[in-house]
This record gives structure tokens, C-alpha cells and sequence, in this order.
């Protein structure tokens, strides 16, 4: 049992969901942004891929994929946090803690 990931996700915890959301989903997003857009520098100019088409792609695509994951993310942590914190929680109340 990792009692670290429950303690630093009880704090992460504490900003809220939303926090968390647009936090990873908002740093997914521009990373994938900033990638896709230099990948597309070898087939059009600057302005074009990163304002262009292919620019308007990138962020869109990197906005649903990031905020839907930070979704994700953020459901499979509650998850497994309840599932330790449980875990902890019988330990203390044996002694074992």
C-alpha cells in the first residue's frame, strides 16, 4: 500500500474536481496543441499551422481529449483513493498502522 499517494492525492483532493480538471486538461491540451502544430510546419507555413485549419484542429481536438481524460483521471483517483483510504482505515482500527 502506497500511503504517499493517499496522503498527496488528499490534498490534491482538497482544490476540488473542477481545479483538477481544467488544470490537466488545460496542460494536455497545449502541449498536444503546441506538437501537432509544429508537426504541420513541414507541410504549410507558420501562420497556417498554428492559426490556420490545421492550428483550429489541434486545439480542438486537444480540449476534448484533455478535459474528457482529466474526467477520466480524476474518477479512476477518487477510486482508488476511497479503495486505500478504506484499506488504511481497517489497518488503524486493527493496530497494524
Amino acid at each position: 500500500m502506497d500511503k504517499s499517494f493517499v496522503e498527496s492525492w488528499a490534498k490534491q483532493r482538497t482544490k476540488g474536481p473542477l481545479r483538477h480538471i481544467l488544470v490537466s486538461g488545460g496542460l494536455f491540451a497545449a502541449i498536444f496543441y503546441l506538437l501537432y502544430s509544429t508537426l504541420e510546419l513541414t507541410e504549410h507555413p507558420f501562420a497556417t499551422a498554428f492559426f490556420g485549419r490545421p492550428g483550429l484542429k489541434a486545439i480542438t481536438v486537444g480540449i476534448f481529449a484533455g478535459f474528457g481524460s482529466a474526467v477520466v483521471q480524476y474518477w479512476f483517483m477518487e477510486r482508488s483513493y476511497r479503495k486505500y483510504r478504506k484499506i488504511l482505515d481497517e489497518e488503524n482500527a486493527r493496530g497494524e498502522g
